[in-house]
């Protein structure tokens, strides 16, 4: 999501300011607190990109509403409380200043059909 490339692809979105970004579709019978939750079990929130312009693997919450604002922010200072003093780099961001453009076939559904060698 984001950056300034039109249609980036997977050679070059690092490059355009791009992030990668997982999309996920739900019904009311999954909420946002546990996507949330899932995503903190999910990847190393300590992690930080090394050089300035390689924003491809940032730690970004995207929310959609007040009320998921509300719960991403409360869980990013749960998890900076938890893990204190080692530092968290996640952002919480509000969806609808970014563009969503989706990857390449081969990488969606990644838990469904993992890459070779993964």
């Amino acid at each position: 999501m984001g950056g300034t490339l039109e249609r980036p692809n997977y050679s070059n979105y690092g490059n355009g300011g791009h992030s990668e970004t997982v999309y996920i579709e739900y019904t009311d019978a999954t909420d946002y607190q546990t996507l949330l939750d899932l995503f903190w079990e999910s990847h190393e929130a300590a992690y930080h990109y090394t050089r300035p312009l390689d924003t491809a693997y940032k730690s970004i919450i995207f929310y959609q509403n007040e009320e998921q604002k509300a719960l991403a922010e409360a869980s990013l200072a749960a998890k900076r409380q938890a893990v204190s003093p080692t530092p968290v780099f996640t952002e919480v961001r509000d969806a609808k200043n970014f563009q969503f453009w989706p990857a390449e076939t081969y990488h969606q559904k990644y838990y469904k059909n993992p890459c070779p060698g993964n």
